[in-house]
């Protein structure tokens, strides 16, 4: 019975500290989620919701790749306009930390390579 006891105990305080270093990530994604789920109508009803957020207003190169996606999502009313991107020296740390974002990141400059290519 001791053991059990124990054993409780230690599996909860695993757990409280994989919470604890998985929720630093998960404050980004949430907050992400968040406004997200505010569907934002314009530029300045994003800006305002990405300066509330106290996650995504730090200067940090994940919120920088966030509000990138973000903005991907509202600035784009006739489909020809180049995407707002992330500064380059951001998307060093990003794609080592967090490889899936890069791409994403990547498929907004790939398209907007192809803006400029095509001239229109």
């Amino acid at each position: 019975m001791k053991y059990k006891k124990c054993i409780s105990v230690l599996v909860l305080f695993l757990l409280g500290m994989n919470n604890t270093f998985a929720s630093d990530d998960d404050r980004y994604f949430q907050a992400y989620s968040q406004i997200i789920g505010s569907k934002p109508d314009s530029e300045e009803e994003l800006t305002a919701l990405v300066s509330d957020s106290d996650v995504l207003s730090e200067q940090s190169s994940l919120a920088s790749v966030y509000i990138t996606l973000l903005q991907s999502m509202l600035d784009h009313p006739t489909g020809f306009e180049e995407y707002k991107l992330a500064p380059k020296d951001h998307l060093k740390d990003i794609k080592r930390s967090h490889p899936a974002l890069y791409f994403r990141h990547n498929i907004l400059s790939a398209y907007n390579l192809a803006i400029q290519e095509s001239g229109v």
